[in-house]
């Protein structure tokens, strides 16, 4: 095979055997050893480029339906014309195909080569082999529970570009695990997957790095003795992502501090703020010794006032300034040429332009939830920010965020002295209905 792509004969594959092997695994028990076997001889006599260019196909017109195969349908050769044409899987037998396809398109999506998914497995066609494989595309049908399958594994290439050209070390783990390992210069990315139905397994590996996620449930694997564990279910997977340092801070220097939100901050009988009862707070962690100030969410609230369902989790809740948003207007009234104003708003673009947009249009219409705006005022565009009826509160808002931005960065808001605290945000956020960035992508 080697020499036949050597000798300029051949440039690659359109399919990659892997896959199929793959496929094998989950409809025949105790197969990892085979595929892994396979598996490794492909990277030994596949020169490297072919090897990676390769399409990587589960489906396709020569073969029953993918989601058919991975249900358990009975062996076609076993029925008559008419039962192939007519046969459908059962409830049970879907809920296996659909368990079976997420491995499945996981490796699809995470070994070597080029994913090419034939039409309609990723909405769960069913078929015997020709012609019964070739039904038409649903068009705005089929089982979304298949497409949301796919999507999540197409993002998890996406997200961990080592997926791409990433070096190929595939080992199995007993009779019901089959791993690979992809690694590249700077990325380092280990997948399994456990075929059995019946058991469940405890798979250790290597810490490669210092640090390592599972990318698939959230979690980070326990470690012991320089291996990482992972627990898999029957049907279970894990793609577990190395790393040298933590993805968000460096692990906090010990220290004591307080747990405090800005609005329970002393300000003569009034709600805390920023500016001078913020000042007088953090002289007084300093005197008392304290190290850290936790502030708890600081991002606007929902119609109850909860900042953890609140409507942006990049804006700032303007009511913790420190003077009220009307004088905040009037003294930015001629801040629009501003060097710190337009580089505000420019860096921040992403979020601070869907968001004021949102707000102004909330404002325009009593709070009311988008769902019963004008279906000109529905889908975001950018346009809308020149509305003559939006224009005017889009500005507002944008200049209320920088006023917020402006009191929160303020070194002299917020101090840090040698031994004194250091503020942290609460970052436990999400998001009520659409908005922000997030009415700004509603088709996602």
């Amino acid at each position: 095979m080697r020499q036949y792509f050597e000798g300029k004969e051949l440039g690659r594959r359109d399919e990659l055997p892997a896959s199929h092997r793959a496929a094998r695994l989950h409809v025949q028990p105790h197969r990892c050893h085979g595929t892994h076997g396979t598996s490794e001889q492909l990277g030994e006599n596949y020169p490297r480029n072919a090897f990676y260019s390769s399409l990587n196909l589960l489906g396709s017109h020569d073969r029953e339906r993918l989601f058919t195969t991975l249900g358990g349908a009975p062996d076609p050769d076993t029925l008559s014309e008419d039962q192939k044409a007519s046969y459908r899987l059962d409830e049970g037998q879907r809920s296996l195909a659909k368990s079976r396809l997420w491995l499945m398109a996981l490796l699809q999506m995470t070994l070597p080569g080029v994913p090419c998914v034939y039409y309609g497995d990723e909405c769960g066609l069913e078929g015997f082999r020709d012609p019964y494989n070739r039904a038409t595309f649903p068009w705005g049908g089929g089982d979304h529970d298949c497409t949301s399958i796919y999507r999540n594994a197409i993002a998890l290439r996406k997200t961990l570009p080592v997926l791409l050209n990433g070096s190929f070390e595939p080992f199995a783990a007993g009779e019901d695990v089959f791993g690979f390992w992809r690694k590249d210069d700077g990325e380092c990315v280990c997948v399994l997957v456990n075929a059995s139905l019946e058991h469940a397994h405890t798979i250790r590996v290597p810490m490669v790095k210092s640090c390592v996620d599972d990318v698939v449930s959230g979690r980070t694997p326990k470690v012991e003795h320089g291996q990482a564990g992972v627990f898999l279910w029957p049907l279970g997977s894990a793609v577990l992502r190395f790393y040298e340092r933590p993805l968000l801070e460096k692990p906090l220097a010990p220290g004591m501090g307080v747990l405090a939100h800005v609005t329970s901050l002393p300000n003569s009988g009034r709600p805390g703020t920023l500016g001078e009862p913020a000042r007088s707070f953090v002289d007084w962690l300093v005197e008392c010794g304290q190290t850290y100030w936790q502030v708890l969410p600081i991002n606007p609230t929902d119609e109850f006032g909860s900042p953890y369902a609140g409507l942006s989790a990049f804006a700032g809740n303007v009511s913790l300034l420190e003077d009220d948003p009307e004088t905040v207007l009037e003294r930015l009234a001629d801040i629009d040429d501003r060097p710190g104003y337009v580089c505000f708003c420019r860096d921040n673009a992403d979020w601070l332009t869907p968001y004021a947009i949102f707000r102004s249009i909330k404002d325009l219409y009593d709070e009311a939830p988008w769902q019963t705006w004008p279906e000109r005022y529905r889908s975001y565009s950018i346009t809308l920010a020149k509305d003559p009826k939006i224009a005017p509160g889009f500005e507002s808002h944008r200049r209320l965020q920088y006023e917020f931005e402006r009191e929160w960065r303020d070194p002299a808001s917020i101090r840090q002295p040698a031994g004194g605290p250091h503020h942290r945000r609460h970052a436990h956020v999400r998001l009520g209905g659409l908005v922000g960035r997030v009415g700004g992508a509603r088709h996602l």
